[in-house]
């Protein structure tokens, strides 16, 4: 999950289809150029370990789109194909969050938002 995060933060297209179940992989992936990733924080996660076959990682990741402070959420289904692990789907929110100016930066600088990422 980790690294499928890093690879949308580095727009790493080739990665992120590699990673991509085969019966469940887009033709194409499409970045918008106004998005900057700030954080990932793993909520939780289920199965996953090295004898499983299969696991799910709920997660949230903090971005700016616009100026506006937002958060992907999502819980994740993943398959292990020939020992590695492939995304199949998620099961999807996406909301803007509220955050005041004297709250910690969700991007984990132990900043106020206010001095970080607003």
């Amino acid at each position: 999950m980790r690294s499928r995060y890093t690879a949308f933060c580095l727009s790493n297209k080739e990665y992120l289809l590699k990673t991509w179940h085969p019966d469940y992989r887009p033709n194409e992936l499409e970045f918008s150029k106004d998005i900057l990733w700030l954080a990932l924080e793993i909520v939780n996660h289920r199965l996953g370990q090295l004898n499983d076959d299969n696991g799910m990682v709920h997660f949230r990741a903090y971005f700016k789109q616009k100026g506006k402070l937002e958060v992907l959420e999502e819980k994740s289904q993943f398959l292990k194909i020939d020992g590695k692990w492939q995304y199949v789907n998620g099961e999807l929110q996406h909301s803007r969050i509220k955050i005041s100016r004297n709250d910690l930066c969700p991007c984990g600088s132990g900043k106020k938002f206010k001095r970080c990422c607003q």
